[in-house]
């Protein structure tokens, strides 16, 4: 596999400010592609392929960008009223908050670049024979909620609004790593059927040689070639399967270390404000409660680990022409459940935290 630039993204083009220092907002988006795949994109063969990709990309970060640019403007202006104190104090939180974001727009990018992937390869099945996985890395990221900055804007910067706006930023990224969640387990889904379908495919085929067992066929060379369509098919599922566990537990690697920032600055929050201290209390449970169910789903995830390993070995063996020496399944599993369990917790921390989920 080889990694190939698919676009770097300004995420403050043209900005300009007098009192802020605008940090690098570059995000880098790279995909794996195998090596032929590489060979055709270099010599432009599938350049419209590739821009499908870029757009998705471009079109995830557009509504981020745009606030960005009025916020930070915005912001820029008001800290020139400020006095000194207030004035630090809202650089630090905004320079806080913008770090705290740039997990949720790796994560988005990601997902709807292999989202887009996808979707060609239902367009174009000649596609299926390629590999690709999209990785993508923020120096410090964006915007993934228009009231971020806006709330430190309207209250001056106050350091309550500014643990609110990291909540938001955290509980809209578990929203996100519920939904790929459920893709995973759709994934595993696809899986399992088509891996079925082989092993029917290659038993029909054996009782027409006179195999009265799968086991007493160990070379299966006379007849596999017959079935390479369905052995490519699962070899694609099952790489598209690793890809979208292996993001599933960078970003909920991610999750957890913002779910645990956010929870220690809550605890460290004091108010003598009934209201004030009612609603820290509030995002404190709301947090802890959405920890949980992403601590909850993690162990769902082992079983799907463990299928996709047994399944790359199995479809090893069928490339190899032989009987596998492993049976892979994941019937009856929950992680369907669980990413339901965790995107109503998300979605309820997000509200208390003010975002405008239906």
């Amino acid at each position: 596999m080889a990694t190939r630039l698919l676009k770097k993204i300004d995420l403050a083009p043209g900005v300009k400010a007098k009192n802020l220092t605008i940090p690098d907002m570059t995000l880098v988006v790279t995909v794996e592609v195998d090596d032929t795949l590489k060979t055709l994109i270099d010599k432009g063969k599938e350049g419209l392929r590739w821009q499908q990709l870029e757009d998705a990309a471009t079109d995830y970060v557009e509504p981020a960008i745009k606030t960005i640019k009025e916020e930070i403007e915005t912001l820029d202006k008001k800290i020139a009223t400020l006095s000194e104190k207030d004035r630090q104090d809202m650089l630090k939180t905004t320079n806080q908050v913008l770090k705290q974001v740039a997990i949720g727009q790796e994560s988005g990018v990601n997902k709807a670049v292999e989202d887009e992937w996808e979707a060609a390869l239902r367009r174009n099945k000649t596609l299926s024979q390629y590999n690709t996985k999209c990785l993508c890395k923020a120096a410090v990221g964006a915007l993934t909620i228009a009231s971020s900055l806006a709330s430190m804007i309207a209250t001056g910067g106050s350091v309550f609004l500014g643990v609110v706006a990291i909540c938001k930023a955290a509980s809209e990224l578990a929203v996100l790593v519920s939904n790929m969640a459920q893709d995973v387990s759709e994934a595993a889904d696809e899986l399992d059927v088509w891996l079925v379908n082989m092993r029917d495919s290659v038993e029909k085929e054996q009782g027409k040689v006179g195999s009265t067992s799968r086991e007493l066929m160990s070379d299966l060379s006379p007849i596999i070639g017959k079935c390479m369509v369905t052995v490519k098919t699962c070899d694609l599922n099952q790489v598209k399967l690793e890809a979208k566990i292996a993001s599933l537990d960078k970003s909920c690697d991610d999750l957890v270390g913002s779910l645990n920032a956010a929870l220690d600055k809550l605890k460290k929050l004091d108010s003598q404000e009934q209201a004030k201290a009612k609603r820290i209390q509030e995002l404190s449970e709301a947090n802890t409660d959405t920890l949980n169910e992403v601590l909850k789903l993690q162990k769902e995830v082992a079983p799907y680990r463990k299928f996709n390993e047994q399944a790359r070995l199995e479809i090893m063996d069928w490339k190899a022409k032989r009987a596998p020496k492993t049976k892979s399944s994941i019937k009856a599993q929950s992680l369907g459940k669980w990413a339901v369990a965790l995107g109503t917790a998300a979605r309820t921390f997000g509200k208390i935290a003010g975002l405008p989920i239906p």
